[in-house]
């Protein structure tokens, strides 16, 4: 197996930056490092979202959340990315908007215990980013103990 590719991970130019381009040279190497790749590479269609910040090392800072659902039900949500805030706090509507998609998303996949990442286009609509085990996802912006304590709460009803 040999893989080579080249990106650009994001248009810096109407930001006054260069360019941060990347290029990623290997072969099953690559597929080796088990923590990481569990043995696959996933590709993605390159979604225009909303962009806050570029980061000193020119990664592109966008406007993404993170919502975590247990039976379908939205137990917390928050700012993607740990190390930044999001200047602009989500309307009432955008808050709405972003719980709906993320019920949608997690009943379609039928997992009790889900993350879903939404991200906001440029032209302001929201996608699904990708959905994972919330067992094992990182908590971005999201207050620890909200989460535990929600979760705590829609077990003792289910009880």
């Amino acid at each position: 197996l040999q893989v080579s590719w080249s990106f650009s991970l994001c248009e810096v130019s109407s930001l006054s930056l260069p360019p941060a381009s990347f290029q990623v040279k290997g072969d099953e190497a690559l597929l080796r490092y088990e923590h990481r790749s569990r043995g696959r590479i996933a590709v993605r269609k390159l979604a225009h979202l909303r962009r806050l910040v570029i980061s000193d090392d020119y990664f592109p800072i966008t406007r993404e959340y993170r919502v975590f659902l247990y039976c379908d039900q939205v137990l917390a949500w928050g700012f993607y990315w740990d190390e930044y805030t999001d200047d602009h706090p989500l309307s009432p509507i955008e808050q709405s908007e972003l719980s709906d998609l993320a019920t949608k998303a997690a009943r379609r996949l039928q997992v009790p215990f889900i993350i879903v990442d939404i991200g906001q286009l440029d032209n302001g609509r929201w996608i699904v980013i990708e959905a994972g085990d919330a067992q094992f996802a990182g908590l971005g912006r999201i207050p620890v103990l909200t989460l535990w304590g929600k979760l705590k709460d829609i077990r003792l009803e289910r009880q």
